[in-house]
């Protein structure tokens, strides 16, 4: 209970009914005489005006929502040790395995959507832009075998990565978001 008087004045000014501090429970009660009554700040401006804000808080949420596709990409492309699985994932995110497939489904995505594209644009820039063996570009993206990281890239691309690699030339002068969205391009041209 606060000890200044002033600060007591103030509670029984604004709630004019008996209060109770340090409570193990927040309650109060409503004469059922009340609530049939007319709220004094009903009126159609108002009711525009709320319906606004909330509007504005739930397109703002969604809008935040669709930051875990986002930042779930570009934490794969930060990791130089392969994409990590899902349950990695949601640890590392400090998140359930399910509330995270929620929230991708919620955005319309999957982790497997996403890790695929992440998978398929390193592959194809390493591909493209680097002369290392197929091996090593599949032990880079984590895959156990290089066999598992054909099937992969020729699932998610339609070519094989020699075919790919016949058929895009070694960019090694490209740089930066350029590349990205090249690759993302020489990609999708070849499927």
């Amino acid at each position: 209970e606060p000890q200044d008087p002033a600060v007591l004045a103030q509670y029984q000014d604004w709630y004019q009914c008996p209060r109770r501090f340090d409570q193990p429970v927040g309650r109060f009660w409503v004469r059922e005489s009340t609530l049939s009554q007319p709220l004094k700040t009903a009126d159609s401006a108002g009711n525009s005006a709320f319906r606004q804000q909330c509007m504005y808080a739930l397109k703002s949420q969604q809008s935040e929502a669709q930051c875990w596709q986002q930042d779930i990409r570009a934490f794969f492309y930060l990791r130089s040790e392969g994409v990590p699985d899902m349950k990695a994932l949601s640890r590392l995110l400090d998140m359930p395995e399910r509330t995270l497939r929620y929230r991708l489904q919620c955005e319309g995505s999957s982790y497997r959507e996403l890790r695929d594209e992440v998978l398929q644009q390193q592959a194809g820039a390493l591909l493209a832009t680097t002369h290392l063996p197929v091996g090593q570009i599949a032990e880079r993206l984590g895959y156990a075998e290089p066999a598992a990281f054909i099937r992969a890239f020729q699932r998610m691309s339609g070519w094989t990565p020699g075919q790919f690699r016949l058929t895009t030339p070694i960019k090694s002068d490209l740089n930066g978001k350029n590349r990205r969205g090249l690759l993302q391009g020489l990609i999708q041209s070849n499927a």
